[in-house]
């Protein structure tokens, strides 16, 4: 029942916007009368950032990340496709990201679409992938309501397992090298960004509204790539989003690969969270939904 509850006001809030398992943590800020962090704080900011200013920190975010400036072309695959449910039809397709990667994925939507439909790419958390139960059940909502919906494979689950295994977090796997954190956070980052490029590359897709609901892990990662691909006009964060400041609860997080690395590879900007929130607030609006224990 709580968790068709949240769905409920999930789908309310999409369809405002649209016209029609990492827990979440707790936040630390540092001292806001550190002259060295002026922006952790939670009072205005007495000089905001310049739109330059904003545009260079994006820029160089990415670039921490090692992620290009602009994703890779979509080259999508189809592979069949079938009838999850009365009204909806589920496509199997690949496409590609970074390095030569392929993204395997399930993409729902109404069988009978009118016009141009908008699209949420729903971001797995923990072990999550496409077949994962709130996966499938957004797919199944969401097409059903109008929507076109981008499930899809994390780096190590499922098809992108070397065994096919799920919820294998293969993900949180040390790898050796000073970079490889913030290469595999930008990996897992950059898949967020080329669903969008795939949704936006569907002809039935209106590129200007293009959502990302993303599920604890997913939550963090969706959040990054809002802040950097002002595509994404709409956000949608469960189990996470409380994105903190430098030398807070992210930065020594547990999961060194997929999150605590990549977070620290960001601390070059004063405030990370409220900086990258900055960036997507230009593009859209975002709600974020967490339990209280």
């Amino acid at each position: 029942m709580k968790h068709t509850k949240q769905v409920k006001l999930v789908v309310s809030i999409l369809a405002l916007a649209f016209g029609l398992t990492c827990a979440g943590q707790r936040t630390t800020r540092m001292d806001p009368s550190d002259p060295e962090h002026p922006f952790n704080t939670p009072a205005p900011a007495s000089s905001p950032a310049s739109d330059r200013q904003l545009n260079l920190w994006r820029d160089q975010a990415k670039a921490a990340l090692f992620l290009p400036q602009t994703m890779p072309p979509v080259a999508a695959r189809s592979f069949g496709s079938f009838v999850p449910m009365p009204g909806v039809i589920a496509r199997r397709v690949t496409f590609a990201s970074q390095y030569d990667l392929r993204v395997t994925a399930i993409v729902y939507g109404p069988d009978h679409a009118r016009g141009k439909l908008p699209a949420v790419v729903v971001v797995a958390g923990h072990g999550g992938s496409k077949s994962t139960w709130y996966e499938v059940y957004a797919g199944l909502l969401y097409a059903s309501a109008g929507a076109v919906v981008v499930t899809y494979d994390p780096v190590g689950e499922e098809e992108r397992n070397s065994l096919h295994l799920s919820d294998a977090r293969a993900h949180d796997t040390v790898l050796p090298g000073p970079d490889s954190p913030a290469r595999l956070g930008g990996v897992m980052i950059g898949d967020v960004m080329s669903a969008v490029s795939y949704a936006a590359s569907l002809p039935e897709v209106d590129p200007g509204r293009i959502a990302v609901l993303g599920y604890s892990m997913g939550s963090f990662h969706a959040a990054l790539a809002a802040g950097l691909d002002p595509r994404i006009r709409a956000l949608v964060l469960s189990g996470g989003g409380d994105l903190d400041g430098n030398g807070g609860s992210w930065d020594s997080s547990s999961k060194i690969m997929c999150q605590g690395g990549p977070y620290q590879s960001l601390s070059f900007l004063p405030d990370k969270g409220a900086i990258l929130y900055a960036l997507h607030q230009r593009a859209g609006e975002t709600l974020i939904l967490n339990g209280v224990e």
